[in-house]
């Protein structure tokens, strides 16, 4: 299960595949930590480069702006809306 809708991803590059990047994600953020460190330690060695760690927010629905003018007052309540 998700801990409060959020993952956390690692991802780095390896120059054994090109410049494909490599991501893993992760749903608590103690086993992310550990994996960024380990390829953050050998960056530069054995072709990693690229480290990084991002905590992303998932959502499961996205509302049209026609969907959400077309919703109640107790429908808009419910969810929470962001301009970003």
């Amino acid at each position: 299960m998700m801990n409060n809708n959020f993952v956390w991803c690692v991802s780095y590059i390896c120059d054994n595949y090109g410049e494909e990047q490599i991501v893993t994600l992760f749903d608590n953020e103690e086993a992310a930590e550990k994996m960024y460190k380990y390829y953050e330690n050998i960056k530069g060695k054995n072709g990693y480069r690229n480290v990084c760690i991002d905590k992303c927010e998932v959502f499961s629905r996205f509302y049209t702006p026609d969907e959400v003018e077309k919703m109640t007052h107790e429908e808009l309540e419910k969810i929470k809306l962001r301009d970003e």
